[in-house]
Order: structure tokens, then sequence, then C-alpha cells
């Protein structure tokens, strides 16, 4: 034991400066290899509490741009605990929106770039450096406006389709973001596909915000995401225009014609109503005094049937072409045993024309005139309501197409008579 107890005794004083000498030699070696120093580090800015902005009915209109603004950071400490942080990536560069009334000016608001760094047990590390040290953030009123939804169709129907009345449910919606941005807000459009529709549908479709360039808006947002838009699907059919005219031409002139432009026209409606309609009159068409060709504009829509209408894309316009000629004039000439009887019973009475010749004007245009030929007209008298005697009837002529009698009609001299077997049969009743 005593000898132990000289061991640990002997030189005493040269083995407390041993240990002494060996910690400060620690020392030296832990500043030489773990010496204090700085190191660049670099990040995007992140924003916190950003409802502090939304709460005061407004937006960030540069909020992107603040987000890709690109933070370098110098940090100062331990090259073994900077070496841990960079490894780690635990250097965050943000901004704290609660705070922005420190400095706002109501449309904008310098606010300082923070540095969060990840807690290091025993080890102090100190930002030296923030470039740039600060974001400016501007900002806008946050309004709405309602607005009309605007249903537009796209593709081409199927053959003997057409896409009739197009109607969003809800007709309207409400647009939401900067003031700014709203303004330019001209139309809330809803595009629809009627390509494969043969039958009334309803279709979910995307509405998109478009200036008034027609450009879409990204910068606003829609209330609702999709509307439904209510399809209707209706038949289409191909019919012919028909004309007919009113008045009469100046002494002297005949309408030749009357031809349409286009002769025919696509109409859409419901099938059981198409089906009861081969074509479309026109008979407002006035021709009183006229003496040359003219032409005149016709509203079509005025003359379809209701719950009837023009195709879309159709003329809403008829033009009308009605020639007009200088009148031919020919005397034709006919026998009274010519002329037919009607409206007499036969059984009863007897009838008998005075033997003679007859004569009339007719008149058309030139043309017509020259193609007319004596077995194209035909003569008719009729003897309804007559008694037993003479009369003088009226002829009337079945004409050809453009032809008329100019004048007065012919007149024939009827004898009725009442035959025997009538007297008798009256007599046995």
């Amino acid at each position: 034991m005593n000898r132990f107890k000289s061991i640990l005794t002997k030189d005493l004083g040269w083995k407390l400066f041993s240990i002494l000498a060996a910690i400060c030699m620690w020392f030296v070696v832990l500043n030489v290899e773990n010496p204090v120093e700085t190191k660049p580090f670099s990040g995007y800015v992140e924003i916190q509490n950003e409802n502090a902005v939304i709460d005061q009915n407004k937006t960030i209109l540069n909020l992107e741009e603040i987000k890709e603004t690109k933070v370098n950071i110098r940090i100062r400490g331990k090259r073994m605990t900077l070496d841990r942080l960079a490894q780690s990536g635990g250097v965050t560069a943000y901004i704290d929106l609660s705070s922005i009334g420190e400095n706002y000016t109501g449309q904008e608001a310098v606010v300082p770039i923070k540095v969060k760094l990840p807690a290091i047990t025993g080890e102090s590390v100190s930002v030296e450096y923030i470039s740039p040290p600060s974001v400016t953030i501007k900002t806008d009123n946050l309004v709405s406006k309602e607005m009309d939804i605007t249903v537009v169709k796209e593709g081409t129907e199927q053959n003997g389709y057409e896409a009739g009345d197009l109607k969003a449910d809800p007709e309207k919606i409400t647009v939401y973001g900067p003031s700014a941005e709203v303004a330019k807000v001209s139309e809330v459009r809803v595009n629809v596909d009627v390509s494969t529709i043969i039958a009334d549908a309803e279709k979910e479709c995307t509405p998109v915000a478009y200036d008034a360039e027609g450009n879409p808006l990204e910068s606003v947002f829609l209330s609702s995401s999709t509307v439904k838009i209510k399809v209707n699907m209706k038949k289409v059919k191909l019919v012919n225009i028909e004309t007919s005219i009113s008045g009469v031409t100046a002494d002297g002139y005949v309408v030749k014609g009357v031809t349409a432009s286009p002769d025919s026209v696509y109409i859409t409606g419901e099938e059981d109503v198409l089906n009861k309609i081969d074509s479309i009159d026109i008979d407002s068409v006035n021709v009183f005094g006229r003496t040359e060709t003219f032409t005149t504009d016709v509203y079509i829509a005025n003359y379809l049937p209701g719950g009837v209408s023009l195709k879309q894309g159709s003329s809403e316009k008829i033009q009308l072409t009605v020639k007009i000629e200088r009148q031919s004039e020919k005397t034709v000439s006919f026998n009274s045993s010519d002329i037919s009887v009607s409206g007499y019973n036969k059984d009863n009475y007897s009838v008998n024309l005075e033997e003679s010749t007859l004569s009339m004007t007719v008149c058309g245009s030139e043309e017509s005139m020259k193609k007319l030929n004596d077995s194209d007209i035909s003569y008719e008298i009729d003897l309804s309501g007559l008694s037993t005697g003479r009369h003088s009837v009226g002829v009337s002529c079945k004409l050809p197409d453009g032809i008329s009698i100019y004048g007065d009609r012919p007149v024939v001299t009827v004898d009725i008579t009442e035959n025997d077997n009538s007297a008798q049969n009256q007599t046995q009743q």
C-alpha cells in the first residue's frame, strides 16, 4: 500500500503538467481539425400564414414570383456542424405573412426573409448573410361578380339532326379573383361537342372565363368547376320553296314566272311536325302595276309554321325574282259544239246550244303564245240553278299555265227543255 502511494505521489508535479499539456493539445487538435467558418446555402422562399392576407379580402398578385425567388444564405459555425446542415438540407428560407401589417401600404408590403435552422444540440450557428433580405408582396382586393354562362356548340351534328336549345344549369356562375383580373372577364363560356348526340341529352362540361379578345383567364376562379348542359336535338328536313303572286301587272304586261334563290331550305323541329310539311309557301309577292322584271328579299322565318325554325347557319332571306314581260295577245275561235255542258239532269232535261262560232282574246308571254295550240284549250258551261227556257251563259275556259283571258268571256245561247218522261214521272208521283 505504501509502495503504491509512493508511486502515485512521486514526481506529482510533472504528472499534473503532463495531464494539462495533453488537454491543451486536445483543444488545439479540435480547433485545427474542426475550425469555425462560414458556408453558403441557397433555397426558394416558402410562404407561411398566407391566410393573413386572404382574411383581409385580398389576394397576392405575385405569389408565383415570390415562390420562385432564390435566396442565398451564409451561415457561420463549426465545420462539422455546417457539413451536417448541408447533408440534412434543413436550412429553410421563408416569409411570415402574419406580420404583414407592420409595413403594409394597402397594395404592397415589404416582408423580411427569415431563415429556419434545425436544432443542433450543443452546437451554435449564426446567419451572417441573406440575399435578398426581403420580398415585396403586391396585393389586390379580392372581389366577385355573377355572370351568365354562354353555351357554344362544337362539332358537326350527324346527318338529319341539329342541336336546338343548349341550356346551362345553372345559367349563371360567380367569378372570383383580384379586382383587376375580374374586370377583364368578358364572358364565361362552355363548349359542348354535339357530334355524337342524336337525342336529347345532358352533358357535364367545364366553364372557362375569357377576356374581350377571347383569351382564357387563369388568374380568376369560378364558383363551380363543372356545369350541366341540356341539349335539345331536333330533326332536320329539306323542303322546297313554293311561290305565288298577288295583284295584277300594268295593262299589257304579264308575269312569266317566279324563281326563288335558294329554292329549298333546311328546317328543324319535332319529327311529327316536320312530317306534315312538304314545302314552304310564299304568297306575298305583289306584282300590282309592275312593268318589268324585279327582285325582292323575303324573310323565310315569317312563313314557317309554329314549332319550326331554320337550320342554324341557313340564310334568313330568300331572294325572289319575278320575271315580267310585255304580253302577247291572240284571238282564239271555236264552235259552240266544242263546249261541254254540266250542271243539269240529263234524264229530265234536254239542252241545245245555238250553233255559232265564238271567239275570245287570250294573253300571255310571247313564248307561251308561240307554244299555244287550239287543242290546249277546253271550254265548258255550267247550267246549275237554271230553269227551262233560253239563257245566255258565259263560257269558262281551261287555259295552260301563264295564259289568261283578256277582256270579256264569250257567251253562248242555250235552250233548256223538259223531257216528256220527266213530266210523266212527276204526275205519277
